[in-house]
């Protein structure tokens, strides 16, 4: 029998080949939902559960990076977090205690299934 070639990988690689891998998966199960029962009723039933990845992910960040705030600018930058994580850039048309708006203007969601972009605007 033929021996596998052992293919090495460093932590890092693998880290970031499994957040690519359950992006994708994400992505293909909401788009088959959304696909199979319409994004009104996808978001009914997926919604919850997104809410929730949202508070425990957010509670999680406060005590292992000791953020405060719970403003409009600091919930912005948390945001801004993740969207850089994920690729999307763009840029900041206001920022002020009351009010942030961040215009987008590249997404790697872009190409993907049209109910993607509107999902990802639910769970943020």
């Amino acid at each position: 029998m033929e021996k596998l070639k052992e293919v090495h990988v460093s932590r890092d690689e693998k880290e970031a080949m499994l957040s690519e891998a359950m992006g994708q998966w994400w992505l293909g199960a909401i788009g088959t939902m959304m696909k199979t029962m319409g994004p009104e009723a996808t978001m009914k039933a997926y919604g919850p559960t997104m809410r929730q990845i949202g508070r425990d992910r957010a509670s999680r960040f406060i005590k292992e990076k000791g953020y405060k705030g719970h403003d409009v600018m600091a919930t912005a930058s948390v945001i801004r977090i993740w969207e850089k994580m994920m690729g999307i850039e763009g840029q900041f048309l206001e920022a002020s205690t009351g009010r942030v708006v961040f215009r987008n203007t590249k997404c790697p969601l872009s190409g993907t299934v049209p109910q993607a972009r509107p999902s990802l605007e639910y769970a943020m």
